[in-house]
């Protein structure tokens, strides 16, 4: 019997695994079923694809079952998956079971019949490997024959089952049972779990167990047994301190020795190098310790040199000492090339003003707050205010960004211009405020006034724009328009005269404002001239034209006014109208039905006979018989669509198409439910199929037996066929949903 269910398919399930697949036939993706554990899953939890070999189930991630399921939707370690076949068999209402209805009259098909054979060979596969549920057993069914022996255990019973003891067998020396009276009066004085068999470290353990029995383990025997004889645990001070004293190698202290060790300093060393004793002693303050260095440079002073002793400069012979007093300075002069003793008269020193020096600020009187520079003549220094404006920097530069706060960016100069001048490439950006719906970048040019103002702004941010728009080379010329090349580029261009232009419009075309001048207005309402299209509608308030020519009919619903009108050659009086025109002015055409006020006519009689005779459904329009209009719920005589049941009486005759060769040709219905295709070639075929459409394809090779590509399709038997060269071959080819099938009938030899 064919398999109707796989079980772990491709491998058993691991947490990570979510395709499985499986071996059996299906009518339809809809009867794949799959379990878990045993509990069936809803068909949204898989998808079923049929296109690879074997065919295979996938889970997703929706409506997780967390006791079966990993959050990825594969099947966790260990869990059984079973993939099985449900094919639904009999008519239910929304299904279109069974595969194939037959009606009275309609044409018995070899695939049709395999069709419906199919579906109840997979039903009845499926009942033979369903197992039999508890429900579908018969009352008494189940008798002590049908129990194999040994079969029911000790979990099969109930724990709450009533046995009575006349079913329990007596106990016997070689068999267990049921319990005599005496034997349970016993079994009553024994305490509950009461053995004879207890051994040593059970009856231990349990001693031990009790209160107040100071029962020693192990460990505290060994100890025990480590305390010497006559050991105490009352000791004094000095008992302890000259029992350990009395031992050798204790290096015990004296409270000499320890007071020594007091005194000395923690981290102290006794074997400190000179190196270290002199890093400590010049890293302590006011030590002056000197460096090698210096000590050299003291070295070269010669004994008894005295560089405190005024006296001592005089060996100098480029300095001179005349005149040395309190308050003077040395002052170079260059008439006898020495430094002489003068007045302190120019801030060199000693004194609280410049007073003096005629290259300095005379004196600091009123300059605080004030700042140093050289003078317009560049022979002295002057105070001056300091200056916070960057006119006195030729390139003044910031080291972060500008705030202004409220404060605006201006010139002082008259008719100055404000520049920004980007470096190479760069440009000067207007930034957003940073957001993705905020504000965007915006230039704002205001009246004279500042009362008002035009802004020029960027698009949003959801449009993602970044394009350049380049400006014409040029003002233009009065009268012209900006226009873009596609790639930003902007120029001017004059505005052209629409000559040739076709408006469309959903209920017309309204000009105003203008005169609209027509010189011949020419169309054929129902054809495409003059680029109208349709049946246009045109609405005219006023046309003026020296002459108007309508070939057509006119319908006026307001008052026609003329100087002259003819009618078919006729003159009608200057005062007449259409409302006052009298019938016998009117030799031929059709009056609207509004314009007709009573058409006297008894309607009891007989319609008056046509001078053209007219018919409908060929009986003549005069009266002389009824006349029956088509239903429009019967059967149209082309096209239409059928929403009940149709009973044919008699033969059905179908179209028999035959295909044009070609390289590549597509399937389709519509040109008949049969069709004839002799290649020329190897050939390919393309599917033009709409769900519920069906063909017969009968398909010639040749002798020289040419080869079919088909489009993509499920073959019923799983392959193409083989076309039969000379011989035609028939095929069924029908679609269902977005699925194109197709069936061998067979050769047609």
């Amino acid at each position: 019997m064919p398999s109707t269910y796989t079980d772990n398919g491709g491998g058993a399930a691991n947490g990570s695994k979510k395709i499985f697949t499986y071996t059996f036939p299906i009518l339809k993706t809809e009867d794949v079923k799959v379990s878990l554990n045993g509990v069936t899953q809803a068909t949204t939890k898989y998808t079923v694809d049929t296109t690879t070999n074997p065919t295979q189930i996938e889970f997703n991630n929706t409506s997780i079952d967390s006791t079966l399921q990993e959050s990825t939707g594969a099947p966790k370690s260990g869990v059984d998956v079973r993939i099985y076949r449900q094919t639904t068999v009999g008519k239910i209402s929304g299904d279109d079971d069974p595969r194939v209805v037959f009606s009275q009259g309609s044409v018995i098909r070899s695939i049709d019949l395999n069709a419906n054979t199919e579906q109840a060979l997979y039903a009845i596969h499926e009942l033979q490997d369903q197992p039999i549920e508890a429900p579908e057993l018969q009352d008494g069914s189940v008798t002590s024959s049908k129990i194999l022996d040994g079969a029911i255990v000790n979990a099969d019973v109930n724990a709450a089952a009533a046995i009575e003891g006349s079913k329990l067998q007596a106990a016997s020396s070689s068999n267990a049972g049921s319990m005599s009276a005496s034997d349970k009066s016993k079994l009553d004085s024994i305490d509950f779990n009461a053995r004879d068999d207890q051994t040593g470290a059970e009856i231990k353990a349990l001693y031990e167990g009790e209160s107040n029995t100071n029962a020693y383990t192990n460990a505290e025997k060994d100890k025990l047994l480590n305390i010497e004889l006559n050991a105490t645990a009352d000791q004094t001070d000095a008992e302890i301190k000259t029992a350990y004293e009395n031992n050798s190698n204790t290096n015990a202290f004296t409270d000499a020795e320890k007071s020594k060790l007091s005194n000395i300093e923690l981290n102290s060393t006794a074997d400190q190098t000179g190196a270290e004793i002199k890093t400590a002693y010049e890293g302590e303050a006011n030590t002056n310790a000197f460096t090698d260095a210096e000590k050299t440079k003291l070295s070269g002073i010669a004994t008894g040199a005295d560089v405190t002793s005024s006296n001592s400069v005089g060996a100098l012979n480029d300095v001179d000492l005349t005149g040395v007093a309190d308050n003077k300075i040395l002052k170079y002069q260059a008439s006898s090339a020495k430094f002489v003793i003068a007045d302190d008269t120019g801030g060199g020193g000693g004194s609280s003003t410049f007073t003096g020096l005629t290259d300095s600020p005379t004196n600091y009187t009123g300059a605080a707050g004030k700042t140093v520079k050289v003078n317009s003549t560049a022979d002295g220094v002057e105070f001056v205010d300091v200056n916070t404006d960057l006119d006195q920097d030729s390139t003044p530069q910031l080291g972060g960004n500008l705030d202004v706060q409220s404060n605006e960016i201006n010139t002082s100069t008259t008719d100055g211009n404000i520049v920004l001048n980007p470096n190479g490439a760069g440009v000067v950006e207007i930034k957003g405020d940073g957001t993705t719906n905020g504000t965007v970048g915006t230039i704002k040019l205001n009246c004279s006034n500042n009362n008002h103002g035009v802004q020029i702004a960027s698009p949003p941010h959801s449009a993602g724009a970044s394009y350049t728009l380049t400006l014409p080379n040029t003002d233009g010329n009065a009268n012209q328009v900006l226009k873009t090349d596609g790639s930003g580029g902007l120029d001017w261009v004059d505005q052209t005269t629409d000559t040739n232009t076709i408006y469309t419009a959903g209920t017309g075309l309204t000009l105003t404002g203008t005169t609209f001048s027509v010189d011949t207005l020419n169309q054929n309402t129902t054809g495409t001239s003059g680029g109208l299209t349709g049946t246009p509608s045109i609405t005219v308030n006023q046309v003026t034209a020296a002459s108007l020519d309508i070939s057509g009919d006119v319908d006026v619903d307001g008052t026609l006014e003329a100087d002259a009108i003819t009618v078919n050659g006729t003159a009608l009086a200057a005062s007449a109208t259409t409302d006052t025109t009298d019938a016998n002015n009117i030799s031929s055409g059709t009056l609207a039905a509004n314009r007709v006020a009573q058409l006297n006519q008894n309607t009891t009689g007989s319609a008056a006979t046509l001078t053209t005779p007219r018919t409908i459904n060929g009986v003549n329009f005069d009266g002389s018989a009824d006349i029956t209009v088509a239903d429009s719920t019967k059967m149209p005589l082309a096209g239409g669509t059928f929403t009940g049941e149709v009973i044919f009486q008699k033969e059905i005759t179908e179209t028999v198409f035959a295909i044009t060769d070609a390289s590549s040709v597509a399937l389709d219905p519509i040109n008949g439910t049969i069709q004839t295709w002799t290649l020329g070639a190897n050939r390919t075929a393309t599917d033009s199929l709409t769900t519920g459409q069906s063909m017969l394809l009968i398909v010639t090779a040749s002798g020289s037996s040419y080869t079919m590509t088909w489009p993509t399709m499920t073959w019923v038997g799983g392959s193409a066929p083989t076309l039969g060269g000379a011989t035609p071959t028939a095929i069924e080819l029908f679609k269902v949903g977005s699925t194109l099938y197709g069936a061998t009938v067979g050769d047609l030899g």
